[in-house]
């Protein structure tokens, strides 16, 4: 057998891609992406999570800052998402995007965010936003200060929650828009 082939052979419990019919689930985690260790004798569960992908309405933007006044919008825009589910839930896999046409701007989460049951995590274009953002998207994705945009959550092909804004929503320079807290049921 020759580790390294993508082809489980011998006693390899997996090989490169070749990981069988086993997931992250069956590893007793919750979603991810399982893969195989180096030397084929082992899974690489590095890319697992104890949190669940989300389903429609299990979380919510519930702020939005798409015209910082301190900082330049490339550096100050930001999203903030709240878990209203009762465990845990893993957004790396999702999909953010907009409502630009032809061809919507859209990103994926790369690495682990992790949101725990009620909690908040927020979404930055770049660490000099004037916080720590728990995820720095790509700085091609913006947020329109004039005309209307969305910010939109999938995961799975399902949208999870999406907003859209335009201008007429009353922000100004250096204000976000929030979700009343009351509201969080989408």
């Amino acid at each position: 057998t020759r580790c390294g082939n993508n082809t489980r052979e011998g006693a390899e419990v997996c090989d490169g891609t070749d990981i069988g019919t086993r997931t992250c689930v069956a590893e007793g985690f919750l979603s991810g992406t399982l893969g195989c260790a180096a030397g084929c004798g082992a899974y690489d569960t590095s890319a697992c999570s104890m949190g669940a992908v989300p389903t429609a309405g299990q979380v919510v933007i519930t702020e939005i800052m798409p015209d910082p006044a301190t900082v330049s919008d490339m550096t100050g825009e930001w999203f903030e998402l709240q878990n209203t589910s009762a465990g845990p839930v893993e957004l790396q896999g999702c999909e953010f995007g907009d409502n630009v046409t032809p061809t919507p701007n859209t990103f994926i989460v790369e690495s682990s965010v992790l949101i725990p049951a009620g909690g908040f995590v927020t979404f930055a274009k770049s660490t000099m936003a004037g916080f720590t953002a728990s995820y720095v998207y790509p700085s091609g994705w913006t947020l329109a200060n004039t005309s209307a945009d969305e910010v939109r959550l999938r995961c799975g092909g399902v949208t999870i929650d999406s907003v859209i804004f335009t201008s007429a929503f009353g922000f100004a320079s250096g204000a976000s828009m929030s979700l009343d807290p009351g509201s969080t049921n989408a």
